[in-house]
């Protein structure tokens, strides 16, 4: 079936290769892909960036293992030199390679994990992308701006850390400058690295876990740590804690330090899937424990292993932004 038999996915498409990248005529785009259903998509990305008169290149790689899964040496060389990157393949977020072709002026855009059908179902338009643009900028000057943070729930959660002296971090479904990345086709979220050993009290997973390798999911039943120190001491729950507990027994100890704040900001209502774009859903915040050096930190890690709460009431310095999954700051 083609776009023209789907014209939302038609949309999607334009929305991707003309609003969100701006890919102009001329320009080299390289779009990599490793399952089948990837590759479909990336056949759609590539006729419409062909159609804005682009020069474009599909390359399958073999599916990533975890999230520093580096691609081959000859995939990272032409990333480097190719003007636009689109990633429909399983993160290349993490990887040396993706950090090489934003420093030699490549914009990088990561797609969200969306399959066909998501995309095809997708309500979202410019003027989302505008809202969406407009509220991220909002909370990270929040985020940049304070000092504590507090995270409650009617689950159990009760964690508190400081975000003192760190900088709010932009996540945006757009990137149109040289050396700017973005992650597709809707996906805004706010991020900080949280101060290391901070972190006190209670997380409560009642959400998607996204974990290597390839561990993603919507829990089953919550799934509890307890923080002391800014490091995980216990993890209780259903069947996924057990397979927490041994994802963190191979990332070494810096594994269990939490590094990473997020909320999401996006206001595009979805199901949840089980994969990275249910992070940026308006109302959720999530919690990442190891690697956070790539949002300021210090914490250099082999992994990153990201949980949400779904329905949290979350402040910063006393001041609620969400209250019970409500969205509550409009300044």
């Amino acid at each position: 079936m083609s776009t023209l038999d789907q014209p939302n996915l038609a949309n999607i498409m334009k929305l991707m290769v003309r609003t969100s990248l701006a890919i102009k005529p001329g320009e080299n785009v390289l779009i990599l892909a490793g399952t089948e259903e990837e590759l479909e998509i990336a056949t759609f990305l590539y006729a419409e960036t062909k159609s804005v008169g682009a020069e474009a290149a599909i390359t399958i790689i073999d599916p990533r293992k975890n999230v520093h899964h580096e691609p081959p040496p000859f995939v990272a060389e032409s990333m480097r030199r190719a003007d636009v990157v689109i990633a429909v393949a399983y993160t290349l977020f993490y990887t040396k390679a993706k950090e090489e072709a934003l420093s030699a002026g490549a914009r990088f855009a990561q797609m969200g994990g969306e399959g066909k059908k998501d995309l095809v179902n997708l309500n979202f338009a410019e003027r989302d992308i505008e809202l969406c643009v407009d509220r991220a900028r909002r909370l990270a000057d929040r985020v940049t701006r304070s000092s504590t943070v507090e995270v409650t729930s009617e689950r159990g959660t009760q964690l508190t850390l400081s975000l003192r002296d760190r900088k709010g971090v932009q996540l945006l479904p757009f990137c149109r400058e040289p050396g700017s990345f973005c992650c597709l086709p809707d996906y805004t979220e706010v991020a900080c690295a949280v101060v290391e050993g901070s972190a006190e009290g209670i997380l409560v997973c009642d959400g998607t876990i996204l974990a290597p390798p390839r561990f993603e999911r919507v829990v089953d039943e919550p799934v509890t740590f307890r923080i002391r120190h800014g490091k995980i001491e216990d993890i209780s729950g259903a069947k996924e804690a057990v397979d927490i507990e041994a994802i963190l027994s191979q990332a070494g100890p810096k594994g269990r330090l939490l590094g990473e704040f997020g909320m999401g900001a996006t206001h595009n209502p979805r199901k949840l899937r089980g994969a990275r774009g249910d992070m940026s859903s308006l109302g959720t915040i999530h919690m990442g424990f190891g690697k956070n050096d790539m949002l300021g930190g210090k914490i250099d890690a082999r992994s990153h292993m990201d949980f949400m709460v779904r329905e949290p009431t979350l402040k910063l310095d006393e001041i609620v932004l969400i209250e019970g999954g409500r969205f509550v700051l409009e300044e």
